[in-house]
């Protein structure tokens, strides 16, 4: 839960004593990646088949493709020196569900395979028959009789069979590719920009400055609002501050900082939804940019300390791209064209990891990329889950933890 906020004070020995120790705080930056770029791919069993005569490979590889394609695992190639995969183990125990014929014509191979059987009981107790190579020949024959193989062509494929663990999906990292090579030889496609993002690697030094920078800001905030969640929105095109706010779950229950933030950013554009807010608000702007996103007094205070331009785009404003912005140019290029669209094309920084509900808020919103400092025990982009790692979803931001050198 956000803590209870009290008015900003803005307290000038404060002030004083914070530019003293001014913001030289040492920060390193670290993604939030899916958890299947953190862990090896996972492997599935495919039964193989041993060839003896190489001669042999390029006819049998013919009648296999065409009678047993594998379209799932496409990233591997068929053939690894003199093994060939015939199929996976678990295209068999579906054949086994869905065909009653062809269960009836391997059950007594196995008296563990009972037709109430789910596929995944079926392919535990094909894999439990690896101690019995006649066995394996025996339900795999069966299987490529019912695939239109001659009897001549399925004896020569069961005739030395076995079972392999291969990858499952094509890995997407180096390290990935490293591990699952050994296993099978698989494609891979080199994703620098992926690459980067794994090794901690994004930003060029000027923009970690500016990432540090604005997380010694919202610190700064923090500190001077009795420790609360805060955070900031900034335009990475030119570095504005578009809005500033902070958890005001005193006034409302839903206003957690993400929501307040969101909803100042709207003011930045002649909307916003709670009328709560509207005497914090700047309600000013001049010929480029709006304020209304910002409270006067949090102005203030931030100036005393930190260079910081302020002001949202208006939308008949084309403003030219600087080194802040990053390769992934799709949203920033939409702010350009079309100007602010709520958080389109915005980088959001915030003190705690927001939960589930201001996270998808940040989806719904078009936000850029999130950066954040503490985990929450609530958190939804960590902690208890990574919801910008969802696919299903229709937009997708990325997300950056920044850790204070001190606090690690």
């Amino acid at each position: 839960m956000e803590q209870n906020a009290k008015r900003i004070k803005l307290d000038g020995n404060q002030v004083d004593t914070d530019k003293k120790n001014c913001s030289k705080s040492s920060y390193r930056i670290e993604s939030i990646l899916s958890d299947d770029l953190m862990k090896a791919v996972d492997v599935v069993n495919v039964y193989t088949l041993s060839i003896t005569d190489r001669k042999r490979i390029s006819k049998i590889m013919v009648e296999v493709n065409k009678l047993l394609p594998i379209p799932n695992l496409q990233h591997l190639k068929r053939i690894k020196k003199n093994e060939m995969i015939i199929c996976p183990v678990k295209d068999v125990a579906k054949l086994i569900v869905e065909s009653y014929s062809f269960f009836e014509n391997v059950k007594h191979i196995s008296p563990e395979i009972q037709s109430k059987n789910s596929v995944d009981e079926i392919v535990k107790s094909l894999l439990d028959m690896t101690r019995d190579s006649n066995n394996i020949k025996s339900v795999v024959i069966e299987f490529l009789r019912v695939k239109e193989f001659t009897n001549e062509m399925a004896e020569e494929l069961s005739s030395n069979v076995g079972i392999s663990a291969v990858p499952s999906i094509q890995p997407k990292l180096h390290w990935q590719h490293t591990i699952a090579t050994e296993q099978w030889p698989c494609k891979f496609h080199l994703n620098k920009q992926l690459e980067n993002l794994y090794n901690h690697n994004v930003f060029t030094e000027n923009e970690k400055n500016f990432h540090t920078k604005i997380m010694d800001l919202i610190s700064f905030i923090s500190s001077n609002m009795n420790g609360k969640s805060v955070g900031v929105v900034v335009d990475p095109r030119n570095g504005h501050v578009v809005a500033v706010a902070g958890a005001r779950i005193d006034l409302h229950p839903l206003m957690h900082c993400s929501m307040v933030l969101i909803d100042m950013v709207a003011r930045s554009q002649n909307g916003g939804a709670w009328s709560e807010l509207d005497s914090t608000a700047d309600k000013s702007s001049d010929d480029l940019y709006n304020y209304n996103g910002i409270d006067k007094k949090m102005k203030e205070l931030i100036s005393q300390k930190f260079p910081i331009q302020f002001g949202a785009q208006k939308p008949s404003t084309t403003i030219s791209k600087t080194p802040l912005q990053t390769n992934d140019l799709s949203s920033t290029d939409n702010l350009s064209k079309y100007g602010p669209y709520l958080c389109t094309g915005y980088d959001v920084y915030l003190t705690d990891e927001p939960c589930v509900m201001c996270a998808m808020a940040l989806v719904h919103s078009r936000a850029k990329r999130i950066f954040f400092q503490n985990c929450s025990t609530k958190g939804a982009l960590k902690t208890l889950t990574k919801l910008h790692t969802i696919k299903a979803l229709n937009h997708h931001y990325e997300v950056y933890q920044i850790y204070s050198d001190t606090a690690v």
